[in-house]
């Protein structure tokens, strides 16, 4: 009777080699994880864009058009991924402050679905008045008549300027990002190990 011992074939050292190579390579990591922060940057802000305004007025779609159609993934190096959110108006929205007119004396707050839907009273589509109040702001009307009374339609009140406190949902929640961070890197090295 013979037996014969053969060296056993060393399988784990490739596969060891091709798993030190793909960790030591951290930019596949970084674009996913810098891919993933972009996608729940953008779901999170167009959640909040369905939520609409606290008047009920038709939605200008801020938070679609100004935030989230301005996020995107704009770097990845072989230390970092940089996820980009290019909207002034959302840094007014972390910080909050006060806003005062810069091409007039007064701002024109919408009081009307038709001034909000317009913006400037420039815009408006009919000829507006303006009524002075004594020691309240003043407002823009819309003049005419109801039945044999005249009437006035409030669209404007006109203020020196408006404070805005913090919005503490302008950007979402640290840890449902983290987790969702932590799971798309934990995909990525699974990928690596297989």
């Amino acid at each position: 009777m013979q037996i014969h011992i053969s060296k056993p074939q060393d399988t784990a050292t490739d596969h060891l080699h091709r798993i030190t190579a793909g960790l030591a390579n951290k930019r596949p990591l970084l674009a996913a994880l810098g891919k993933q922060l972009e996608i729940d940057l953008r779901k999170h802000f167009l959640a909040r864009d369905t939520e609409g305004n606290k008047r009920g007025f038709p939605s200008k779609h801020f938070w679609r058009n100004q935030v989230a159609k301005h996020t995107a993934l704009t770097s990845i190096t072989d230390t970092a991924a940089t996820v980009t959110i290019s909207s002034p108006e959302l840094i007014h929205k972390i910080q909050g402050g006060v806003i005062s007119p810069k091409r007039a004396k007064a701002l024109a707050i919408p009081i009307s679905p038709q001034a909000y839907k317009a913006g400037s009273p420039s815009l408006f589509p009919k000829p507006l008045t303006m009524v002075i109040r004594p020691g309240k702001p003043p407002l823009l009307v819309e003049t005419g008549i109801i039945g044999k009374s005249k009437a006035w339609i409030l669209h404007y009140i006109l203020l020196k300027s408006v404070r805005h406190a913090p919005d503490p949902r302008a950007l979402p929640a640290p840890g449902p990002l983290y987790q969702s961070l932590f799971a798309r890197a934990k995909a990525h090295l699974s990928r690596i190990m297989q």
